[in-house]
């Protein structure tokens, strides 16, 4: 980590795939010993513009096939517009709104709405989306 910005490589999307396929695997057989469900969840990214640049949570996630280990992902709807954002702008848009300041690109896939959307075109079902959202 330098400066809180983590860099991938390309491993990293098949390597979070497996990690949690394996904890799945260890969770269930603890789960058959204790005769209980032990929750498996993973906070994931909703905005599409980082500091560097355009990001695609695909790139970094297998999402259709991490959601088959997990309970849920918990997407991070918060943040839209942080400190890297050069105006101030909305925490969690619920979606495009045309007096947002953001860029049109930004803005119209910055939001929850799209990101829900995202995240259920790459194979997530509905029920295993959770939103992160500010307070």
């Amino acid at each position: 980590v330098h400066g809180g910005m983590n860099r991938s490589r390309p491993q990293d999307r098949a390597d979070a795939t497996a990690l949690a396929r394996e904890f799945r695997r260890q969770l269930d057989a603890l789960g058959r010993k204790s005769h209980r469900h032990y929750l498996l969840t993973v906070a994931t990214p909703a905005g599409t513009w980082q500091q560097g640049g355009a990001y695609s949570v695909g790139d970094s996630y297998d999402l259709a096939a991490l959601a088959r280990s997990v309970d849920w992902l918990n997407v991070m709807t918060y943040d839209m517009n942080n400190i890297f954002s050069p105006f101030s702008g909305f925490n969690t848009p619920l979606g495009a709104d045309p007096r947002d300041p953001a860029p049109a690109p930004q803005r119209s896939r910055d939001n929850v709405t799209s990101a829900v959307a995202y995240y259920e075109s790459h194979g997530v079902p509905a029920s295993k989306i959770m939103l992160g959202v500010a307070f």
